[in-house]
């Protein structure tokens, strides 16, 4: 093996371990081992977008999910705001087919992406992952249902 080949290894595997620390960052894997993670980095791909550019539109199908890295997303009928850390317009994912908004970068904007049914396979393969990734999801509803007043 090459010093190039070596030094492109030790780079990729240092920029894998960088990634696995942001998806710590996320209260969707929250609990999640570096193990899990590792499984999870390895179906999102980054994506940039420039402020004022188009993420997705309403009535698009639900193709992707996405976290915010860096910048602010704007769905833009209800003008609730997302920034980094967040996870972008999840209810999506498991109440319908098609987007409900429209989503625009309001700043420069990098995001993790993963596509819907990649999501979906995760999570059926990967029991004890999915578990934890689920049980994320209803304690982020249960506290939204119960910290905000009828």
């Amino acid at each position: 093996m090459s010093l190039k080949d070596i030094l492109h290894k030790k780079v990729s595997s240092l920029k894998k371990s960088e990634r696995c620390n942001r998806l710590k960052e996320f209260w969707i894997f929250e609990g999640l081992s570096n193990y899990e993670l590792s499984f999870v980095d390895e179906l999102f791909y980054n994506r940039m977008y420039r402020a004022g550019e188009t993420i997705y539109e309403k009535g698009f199908p639900v193709e992707l999910v996405y976290l915010i890295l860096e910048g602010e997303v704007q769905l833009q009928e209800t003008q609730q705001s997302f920034g980094a850390n967040q996870v972008l317009d999840l209810a999506s994912l498991f109440l319908s087919d098609e987007r409900h908004h429209t989503a625009v970068a309001l700043s420069d904007t990098e995001v993790l992406a993963i596509s819907k049914s990649e999501f979906d396979c995760l999570i059926n393969k990967q029991r004890g992952l999915g578990v934890k990734v689920l049980r994320n999801i209803c304690t982020k509803l249960t506290h939204i249902i119960y910290d905000k007043p009828c």
